[in-house]
């Protein structure tokens, strides 16, 4: 990459990239060819890894698919780093528009969707913001807090 960390890089196969260790692999490509490699993958890995393929939003025609340890979701990472800072019981606020989103809603105190999001999420959220287009999630940041300051005063 630009920044010259090695880690981030294209690699020439999917083979090539499953074998080294990853925690997470990103293909993007037409939902034809994604389709039958996510089918592979689920037949060989399933119950290891997670695997989803859901077109790009923000440029239909294209679609992603992820894959990662079963491990490696949101919603623990969430967990662990409320755990590291010691800040387990506190208040969960996350923020999400996509179906990589939905484990991570079901772990949290309030799960805010912007108004965007796919429907799924816009189900599961307690919350729906403005759009993401309209930096809504700063703007209910910046709220939350002065609400939240005025309670105490």
């Amino acid at each position: 990459t630009s920044r010259g960390d090695q880690r981030l890089r294209q690699v020439s196969t999917v083979s090539r990239g499953l074998a080294e260790r990853v925690v997470c692999m990103t293909v993007i490509g037409r939902q034809a060819s994604l389709e039958e490699l996510r089918l592979r993958l689920e037949d060989r890995w399933s119950p290891e890894l997670h695997i989803d393929c859901f077109e790009n939003r923000y440029n239909r025609g294209w679609f992603w698919l992820t894959v990662h340890d079963v491990e490696a979701s949101k919603d623990r990472a969430v967990a662990e780093l409320m755990a590291d800072c010691g800040l387990t019981g506190a208040e969960l606020v996350v923020f999400g528009d996509a179906e990589n989103d939905l484990g991570m809603f079901g772990a949290a105190d309030r799960a805010i969707a912007v108004e965007n999001a796919v429907a799924p999420l816009l189900k599961r959220a307690t919350e729906i913001i403005g759009p993401n287009t309209d930096d809504s999630v700063a703007h209910f940041i910046r709220d939350d807090w002065r609400r939240m300051a005025a309670a105490r005063a």
